[in-house]
């Protein structure tokens, strides 16, 4: 009995290396895909967490309003544990696509991704600290 391909005709050696390959460009497509994806949502969320310290440092030194303060504030908190847990997300899935693919450029992207996670969670405790000051000056 003849094996049937997916368009219903019978399958040879070339139609099974082609289904096979098919196979491979959909799991790669995926890898990329989910690569691509956590990669640009770090890269957001890292310029929002250093657009968020910027802006506050220079209201600090502008005059600022106290409320557009602590806006900034919780902006990079916010900020920062977002781009603290994809960045965790982003290496996790690049750690398992290097053990699986044993590609050098996922090892280039584990290190940023950890960057990233160290510069989101510093940004997010020291903009939590702050908070915390001054809210116990407030009173």
């Amino acid at each position: 009995m003849a094996e049937r391909g997916i368009s219903g005709g019978k399958l040879n050696s070339s139609n099974k290396l082609n289904l096979s390959n098919k196979l491979n460009l959909i799991d790669h497509l995926r890898g990329k895909f989910f690569t691509i994806i956590f990669n640009r949502i770090t890269i957001l969320f890292l310029a929002a967490c250093v657009l968020s310290v910027f802006l506050y440092y220079l209201g600090t030194y502008q005059g600022f309003m106290n409320s557009t303060q602590i806006l900034l504030l919780n902006m990079t908190v916010i900020s920062g544990i977002m781009l603290a847990v994809s960045s965790v997300f982003g290496f996790f899935i690049d750690l398992s696509y290097l053990i699986r693919k044993r590609k050098i450029r996922y090892l280039v992207s584990l290190l940023f991704y950890c960057a990233a996670a160290v510069i989101g969670g510093l940004a997010a405790l020291s903009a939590f600290f702050i908070m915390v000051v001054t809210a116990g000056n407030a009173n």
